[in-house]
């Protein structure tokens, strides 16, 4: 009689499923099952994967294959169809320049275009003090420039110091220019000098007219036989 086949008692470590994939693809394809050495394959994968981490290391990763990146395709968004230029030659590019392209753009509550009716009260103080600030600026930067002229160049030779001198003259409420001039009495001003001069001349024959009114009346009030008038 034959001998007994030898069963194995021992469990299978892969599913029934692999078990059955297994056989059909030794029988219908002609693959070997396995052949128990699927350990040893893994365990020297395992090892020569962690070799060439080592050598990699002790290289400074300079053998190390880069990972694969596909290449980015650019397309350039022109036009397929290349138009004419509907600006005139004769035209400069500053002409065809937008506004905001020349003036500054400004961002946030500037950038807004607002008239002067619809600024609520924050914005028209905005605008004030904005005011303000450039004015104050243009003063400082004006007194500056004044103060390296006028040390540059000291004296009244400077125009600076004259019109410095020239306002503080008029901030004096002592001096007095020609169309200052205090009224008189009679209300006659002397500002010019024809009217001057003839005041000074009215004055002098009122004065002289006077002199003469009062000889002549002293000379009648005397004795005509005095002997007062007469000489010895």
């Amino acid at each position: 009689s034959g001998s007994a086949a030898e069963v194995s008692q021992e469990k299978s470590k892969i599913g029934l499923g692999e078990e059955y994939a297994q056989h059909y693809l030794s029988q219908a394809k002609g693959v070997k099952r396995d052949d128990g050495n699927d350990e040893k394959r893994e365990a020297a994968r395992a090892l020569f994967a962690k070799v060439c981490r080592k050598l990699d290391a002790l290289s400074n990763f300079t053998f190390a294959p880069h990972p694969k990146v596909p290449d980015a395709k650019i397309t350039p968004a022109v036009a397929a169809i290349s138009m004419e230029e509907a600006t005139p030659i004769g035209v400069s590019a500053n002409d065809a320049q937008a506004p905001e392209e020349v003036y500054g753009k400004k961002h946030g509550r500037d950038g807004l275009v607002r008239a002067e009716g619809e600024m609520d009260h924050a914005d028209r103080r905005r605008a004030r003090q904005a005011s303000k600030a450039k004015r104050r600026k243009a003063r400082r930067e004006k007194d500056a420039a004044e103060a390296i002229a006028a040390r540059i160049n000291p004296g009244l030779g400077n125009p600076y110091e004259k019109r410095k001198l020239t306002e503080h003259l008029r901030s004096n409420t002592n001096v007095k220019t020609g169309d200052q001039v205090q009224m008189d009495d009679k209300g006659s001003s002397h500002t010019k000098s024809t009217q001057f001069f003839a005041k000074l001349q009215d004055e002098s024959q009122s004065n002289g007219g006077g002199k003469l009114k009062r000889r002549k009346l002293k000379e009648d009030q005397e004795p005509v036989g005095s002997g007062a008038t007469f000489k010895l």
